[in-house]
């Protein structure tokens, strides 16, 4: 039996400012409360670089693309986005991603 892997997996990376990633951490498992409960939600997990405390990548598995852009329209939308702003030392890279093998 064929299985039809659909998932879409989404990184996140981010540049903290020095001395803010466990403020800013803290901020992100709020926020992860919410986002566990969005349509088409599967997954997320927080990483921190071994080598750079400020650097942080966000993995996140969702049913669809469309349900990632929704989500993610939704918090540029409430103003999330502008209130993380300040933690930044640029903006942050996304890219999506779909199983190939």
């Amino acid at each position: 039996m064929a299985i039809n892997v659909t998932l879409d997996h989404v990184t996140l990376e981010l540049s903290i400012k020095p001395g803010k990633a466990d403020e800013f951490i803290g901020m992100a498992a709020e926020a992860f409360k919410v986002t566990r409960t969005k349509k088409g939600f599967i997954d997320i997990i927080a990483t921190q670089s071994t080598d750079d405390p400020n650097k942080l990548v966000f993995w996140e598995t969702w049913e669809t693309a469309e349900d990632y852009n929704t989500y993610f329209n939704w918090r540029v939308e409430t103003g999330f986005m502008d209130a993380i702003a300040p933690f930044m030392t640029a903006p942050s890279v996304k890219t999506l991603l779909k199983p190939v093998a």
